[in-house]
């Protein structure tokens, strides 16, 4: 089995930008071009070291005060098998 790259795609940031404006304390702030760009790198983070990608909205900044995660699978996040790549 290879390893694999995630990318979040445009379909992937819209999803957590309407994560974002409905839980986020500060949907504002938290929707910015530069603050998407840094919850898609956390998501594609979390997918190389997990195999999944996932953000997570801390208690702290949630409307409902709870932690909460959002779960990006196709359409929302692209794969690729680097074997595939070099081939």
């Amino acid at each position: 089995m290879g390893l694999k790259t995630y990318k979040v795609n445009e379909l992937g940031i819209e999803a957590i930008k309407e994560f974002l404006l409905k839980n986020h304390k500060r949907p504002t702030e938290a929707t910015t071009e530069s603050a998407l760009a840094d919850w898609a790198a956390e998501a594609e983070s979390y997918a190389d070291a997990n195999d999944m990608a996932l953000i997570i909205l801390t208690e702290e900044d949630s409307v409902s005060g709870e932690a909460m995660g959002l779960h990006l699978e196709e359409p929302y996040i692209d794969t690729q098998n680097l074997d595939e790549a070099f081939i």
